[in-house]
């Protein structure tokens, strides 16, 4: 055990640098003239790693097999040896694959790999919670040959991917969405045009497993969008980080316990839509918009997020809600009806606005005020206006078009 020949000849004895004993070829310059080597040991490190590769590549498996196990045991029990001092700096890709498949099988497929002087807590958190895996650090020599050949990932690289490769949401793309769902998406919109890089992205939601614990990341390919975590659609999600939202609290006090969420968060999704329908806050919009301007506008001064979030609470308090669209009678107009809540009204919150969408012929008007038998009349309010006239499947004259 560690001695080291040169050509068969005997050298020296490293009991405190060398691990194993090698015996490598002679070269111009290697030895002095009282067969001692000249020059630092140190130097010897591809030397050394050619002796183990010739190990590993033996006809013989078995023995390939426990040549590489040997090798890999240095980097957890002698790690500071010089047997593998310079090892990373002479593995090529088809050595570190051998090396990698025997290491996973020295630990089992349920072993996730991690640099030992990194953030341990964090990644041991993430690989267990997230990854579901059992944690197993690796000295920073041995990372950094598998990291070289892109042979492993950090465990937050590896959730991140979970993230990206997750399905995109449609529960908020239904017809006639929910409320809550109608206002936050729409009110979204205008937040992102507030800022000329947050108008570039387009915003995509994802169903994504709640062990997975990311709310948004970039993805800049052939399209730039940002994903987000589709729980940021939820009430009781968002609200988690809003404690204060009265409208919120008082639909929540009818509510029961909200359920678990399962890997597809539809058991949450089910709960939402039957307790918060009718939710009108502006809790959401800011809450995504929030994340968003973190993933995109780092870069940005201080100041301008500021500026940023005042401009999304002035946009909020004066964006209609509760929009509804309805068709009238006036006379032998046809016109459509908008009524919509609006806070910046002191006083009222309910707006109205009527425009004229065409006239309508003597024979189109008598239908209306004399429906024929088995339909329904429209109401009539007492302005004589009539309201709610269902123009579906009618031939709207050529001026209507």
């Amino acid at each position: 055990m560690n001695h080291l020949f040169i050509s068969g000849i005997f050298v020296a004895k490293k009991p405190s640098q060398l691990h194993y004993g090698y015996n490598i070829p002679a070269s111009p310059g290697l030895l002095g003239r009282d067969r001692d080597v000249v020059g630092d040991i140190e130097g010897l490190g591809e030397e050394f790693y050619d002796v183990w590769e010739l190990a590993f590549t033996v006809k013989d498996k078995t023995e390939g097999s426990q040549a590489m196990r040997r090798y890999l045991d240095l980097f957890e029990k002698d790690r500071d040896c010089m047997d593998i001092h310079s090892s990373p700096e002479f593995v090529t890709k088809d050595i570190a694959v051998l090396l990698f498949q025997e290491f996973r099988l020295m630990h089992g497929e349920d072993a996730w790999f991690y640099d030992e002087e990194g953030n341990v807590t964090a990644q041991v958190h993430i690989i267990q919670v997230s990854l579901r895996k059992k944690p197993k650090s690796i000295s920073k020599k041995l990372w950094t040959m598998f990291r070289t050949h892109e042979l492993v990932l950090t465990a937050n690289e590896k959730r991140l991917r979970m993230f990206k490769n997750s399905k995109e949401s449609t529960e908020h793309k239904v017809p006639h969405a929910l409320l809550f769902l109608q206002h936050s998406l729409h009110l979204l919109d205008c937040f992102l045009d507030l800022h000329p890089i947050l108008r570039t992205f387009s915003c995509s939601f994802r169903n994504v497993p709640p062990r997975v614990d990311i709310d948004a990341t970039s993805v800049v390919d052939l399209t730039s969008q940002i994903y987000v975590n589709a729980r940021n659609l939820l009430p009781t999600w968002v609200h988690t980080h809003n404690e204060t939202c009265l409208p919120f609290s008082l639909l929540q006090r009818l509510a029961p316990v909200p359920p678990e969420g399962d890997d597809d968060n539809l058991e949450l999704w089910k709960y939402n839509k039957e307790h918060f329908h009718s939710l009108d806050c502006d809790c959401i919009a800011n809450r995504v918009a929030q994340l968003i301007e973190e993933e995109l506008l780092m870069e940005e001064i201080a100041s301008v997020r500021y500026r940023l979030a005042d401009q999304r609470r002035t946009l909020a308090t004066t964006m209609p809600r509760s929009l509804k669209v309805t068709h009238c009678i006036v006379g032998n107009q046809l016109a459509m009806q908008l009524r919509f809540d609006d806070f910046s009204i002191r006083g009222s919150r309910d707006a109205l606005f009527r425009v004229r969408v065409c006239e309508l012929s003597k024979s189109e008007v008598q239908r209306v005020h004399n429906p024929t038998e088995g339909s329904i009349a429209p109401e009539t309010n007492k302005s004589g206006i009539h309201e709610d006239v269902s123009m579906e499947g009618a031939e709207l004259p050529l001026n209507c078009a």
